[in-house]
């Protein structure tokens, strides 16, 4: 078994996984940078995860020093 090898890889599957990455609009953008910046230098919170919500296209953040901060950015850039 080499180096990037699996002992999975000989195998055959039935299914088929699709990965699709949703980019983050340019509305989306502006406010994650307007809200990681006010997080960060202002009230001095940490952000442990910040990732798109495959159902709606939100962004989503996870902030706080507790972990109890949770801001959505909508497509159109709103902030919920």
């Amino acid at each position: 078994m080499g180096f990037f090898s699996s002992p999975y890889s000989s195998k055959s599957y039935s299914h088929q996984v699709i990965v699709i990455f949703l980019m983050p609009t340019h509305e989306q953008l502006e406010g994650l940078y307007r809200i990681c910046y006010y997080l960060t230098y202002r009230a001095l919170q940490p952000i442990h995860l910040i990732c798109t919500d495959e159902r709606t296209g939100n962004l989503f953040i996870l902030a706080g020093d507790k972990e109890n901060i949770e801001i959505e950015i909508t497509p159109n850039g709103e902030v919920i």
